[in-house]
């Protein structure tokens, strides 16, 4: 007899999953203390050599921080970032990529992609543009304060000019004003007097009486 069997074939599907990495736009004034580009990562890192990246493809070297299990390995860094970044030590543990970039400077401003590797591979997992600003101009309350006095002094001392002038004209007295000029002419005004023109001489200067 012919047994004829119908085997049983079962297929396996391996299932890729791409994680596009998301461009982001940051901005920040130069001179601030810090700014923290976030990356965060749900996966698990590589059992090898597992590495937390950041880099620049427009410089040379574009390494801007690098994080291995053992902890920062900033020898290949560029000299500009030098002591001024830093990822958290157990980033690789808790998927918290983030940097820290301290003082931000105005040639900051570029595209940072941060990514992991095997040593390797290289996976991306976010691209930031960040962009630095001049540093903003802002009016600190010390020098509003002192402004603003001035201006009080400034109208006070007007204010008793007026009422100076105020108390002679209304008293009657005469008022004498002298303005020496580098001819050494003198003025003067007499109150209640129809003003007249008259040159004298007054030592090796004219006088003029109004």
């Amino acid at each position: 007899p012919l047994h004829m069997s119908n085997p049983s074939h079962s297929a396996s599907c391996l299932c890729v999953i791409s994680q596009h990495a998301l461009a982001v736009v940051m901005e920040v004034y130069a001179g601030e203390k810090s700014i923290l580009l976030p990356c965060q990562y749900s996966g698990f890192p590589p059992e090898d050599d597992p590495a937390v990246m950041w880099t620049r493809s427009d410089l040379d070297p574009k390494s801007v921080h690098l994080l291995r299990e053992g902890g920062d390995d900033l020898s290949g860094q560029n000299q500009r970032y030098s002591g001024r970044t830093s990822v958290r030590s157990d980033a690789l543990k808790t998927g918290n990529y983030s940097l820290t970039l301290r003082e931000p400077q105005l040639t900051d401003s570029g595209s940072y992609t941060c990514s992991i590797s095997d040593g390797r591979q290289e996976k991306t997992l976010r691209v930031i543009q960040l962009q630095v600003k001049g540093q903003q101009q802002t009016s600190t309350p010390a020098v509003n304060t002192t402004l603003l006095v001035l201006l009080v002094l400034l109208l006070v001392g007007f204010g008793g000019l007026l009422f100076y002038f105020r108390q002679y004209f209304m008293s009657g007295e005469s008022l004498l004003l002298h303005y020496y000029y580098g001819v050494g002419v003198t003025m003067t005004i007499v109150k209640n007097r129809v003003p007249r023109a008259l040159f004298q001489e007054a030592g090796s200067a004219p006088t003029l009486v109004c």
